[in-house]
């Protein structure tokens, strides 16, 4: 466990790519430390204390539907139902920006998540088919060229290019590329873009890699080691032994593992 990757998905991308776009940024860093300014004001949500360091046009205060409204202007017709409101995430916030922008970064709540603007794609495309997979490794290699001022290491662990040669094969809502982060860097820093944050971490946790460890305990477990499991498997097992129906979740239960194993090592 570690912190989550809220802050570069929701705040730190979006800001890189439109400094890329446009050679200033909408967004500055916080004058004090971000996790001490939040803590000192506790009423202030995590959403309010990165407005604060808004220097753009207004904020979008509209329901996701109004959002997606210009989303669809943008990707050319796109459609979606959902009644979901993400006017409190930053990356909502450079959306009157995309038609203007080569790439984009589309509001993700974990790992990063671009949409290039593609000629023929959306309405407003600004990169050719031609040029696709060049500007995806171009934009892969700078923002690879990006630090983490508290490591001094790349804030990107890989970059998943999803359809490589073939943008048209992407629906109304994919990313071109989706970005796997080195950790949860806070900031952003680069010789072509400048210092971006840093931010306080939006969660305090988050799956950052590797295995964890679920421990079960009662009258009615046998103890012992139960081998590697998914973490999907955790939530159903809880269930079943909860008595509650694990119907639509993902993973499958291991409690008859757990329950009716007689010889264990001690």
């Amino acid at each position: 466990m570690g912190l989550a990757a809220d802050v570069p998905a929701m705040a730190l991308l979006p800001e890189w790519l439109y400094r890329r776009a446009f050679g200033a940024g909408l967004m500055e860093g916080s004058p004090t430390d971000p996790l001490l300014s939040l803590c000192q004001e506790q009423a202030e949500s995590w959403t309010h204390h990165v407005r604060k360091r808004w220097q753009g046009g207004p904020m979008p205060t509209n329901r996701w539907e109004r959002w997606q409204t210009r989303g669809r202007r943008l990707l050319g017709g796109a459609t979606a139902a959902s009644g979901t409101s993400l006017s409190w995430m930053p990356a909502a916030w450079y959306a009157p920006y995309w038609r203007d922008m080569p790439a984009f970064a589309i509001p993700a709540f974990y790992d990063g998540q671009i949409r290039l603007n593609v000629r023929g794609r959306e309405c407003n495309g600004q990169v050719a088919v031609a040029d696709y997979d060049a500007v995806c490794s171009e934009t892969a290699a700078l923002l690879s060229a990006c630090v983490d001022p508290q490591t001094g290491r790349s804030v990107v662990r890989e970059v998943v290019h999803t359809h490589p040669g073939d943008p048209m094969a992407l629906n109304a809502t994919e990313a071109d590329m989706v970005i796997i982060w080195e950790g949860a860097p806070r900031a952003f820093e680069s010789e072509a873009c400048g210092t971006i944050g840093p931010f306080a971490p939006r969660r305090s946790g988050g799956h950052t890699g590797g295995f964890g460890i679920a421990l079960w305990s009662g009258p009615e477990v046998t103890r012992g080691k139960y081998g590697k499991r998914s973490a999907f498997d955790v939530v159903p097992t809880l269930l079943e032994y909860l008595g509650s129906p694990s119907s639509g979740t993902d993973g499958t239960s291991f409690l008859d593992s757990i329950l009716t194993r007689k010889d264990s090592a001690r």
